[in-house]
C-alpha cells in the first residue's frame, strides 16, 4: 500500500517447468504511497503482497456463513440441509507480516499474566481478506492461528434483490423502456459491530469458554 508502482521488465523461468521464479521489475521513484504523477496514465490495480522471506507462517480460518439460505430449512423441512459444506475455508501455510507475529506473541504472553485477557483481543483488518483475530488455540510464533470474524464486503442477497426488482418493474410502462436496476452488493445490518474502517475493540462474547 505504501510501497511504489512497479513494471515488470522481464520474467525468468526455470529452464525445465517453464514456472516462472523471477520478475526483474524496474520501480517509479515518485509514485510512492499509490500517488500519480502528473502525465503518468493511472494503474489498474494494486497487489498486496507479503515477502515470503520474512513472513510468518501461520494458520488461517476463514468462516462464512453456517447456511445456504437466508431462512434454514423453510423450504426443504430440515434446516440440515441448507447448512453451508463451504462454512469453513482452512490454510494452512499463509504468511503475516512479522509484526504481526510479535503483536501476537504479546498478546499470548499477556494472558498469561492478567485475568480476563482473551486472545480475540488481538484483531486485524488483512488486505483485501476480511477482519480476523487471534484465536485462543494459538501457542505461540510457531503456532499462530488467524479466526475471520467478518468479510470486506457482503454480498448476500444480491441474486435475490435482482430478481425482486425485476419482477417490481415487470409490465410498467407502456412503450417506453424501463430502466433495469443495478443489483450491487448487500450489506447485513447484523453485522454493525463491524461496519467501520478500524476495529477499535474486540472482546468474547459473555458466555463463550474464552
Amino acid at each position: 500500500r505504501y510501497a511504489y508502482v512497479i513494471q515488470c521488465d522481464e520474467v525468468i523461468r526455470d529452464p525445465e517447468t517453464q514456472e516462472p521464479v523471477e520478475l526483474k521489475c524496474s520501480y517509479f521513484p515518485d509514485t510512492r504511497a499509490g500517488v500519480t504523477p502528473e502525465g503518468m496514465q493511472r494503474v489498474k490495480g494494486i497487489i498486496h503482497w507479503v515477502e515470503g522471506t520474512t513472513g510468518v507462517k501461520c494458520k488461517i480460518n476463514q468462516y462464512d456463513r453456517l447456511f445456504v439460505t437466508e431462512e434454514p430449512g423453510k423450504e426443504s423441512g430440515d434446516y440440515l440441509k441448507d447448512l453451508n459444506p463451504n462454512s469453513l475455508e482452512v490454510l494452512e501455510d499463509a504468511l503475516v507480516e512479522p509484526s504481526v507475529a510479535e503483536d501476537a506473541v504479546d498478546a499470548l504472553e499477556k494472558i498469561q499474566k492478567v485475568s480476563g485477557a482473551y486472545a480475540s483481543s488481538l484483531a486485524y483488518q488483512f488486505e483485501r481478506s476480511g477482519y480476523f483475530a487471534l484465536d485462543k488455540d494459538s501457542t505461540g510464533k510457531d503456532n499462530l492461528i488467524f479466526n475471520r470474524v467478518a468479510t470486506l464486503r457482503d454480498t448476500w442477497g444480491t441474486e435475490s434483490t435482482g430478481n425482486e426488482a425485476k419482477k417490481r418493474n415487470r409490465g410498467r410502462g407502456t412503450g417506453t423502456a424501463q430502466e433495469k436496476p443495478k443489483a450491487g452488493p448487500v450489506e447485513d445490518v447484523r453485522r454493525v459491530a463491524f461496519r467501520v474502517a478500524t476495529i477499535l475493540e474486540a472482546g468474547p462474547h459473555p458466555e463463550a469458554d474464552s
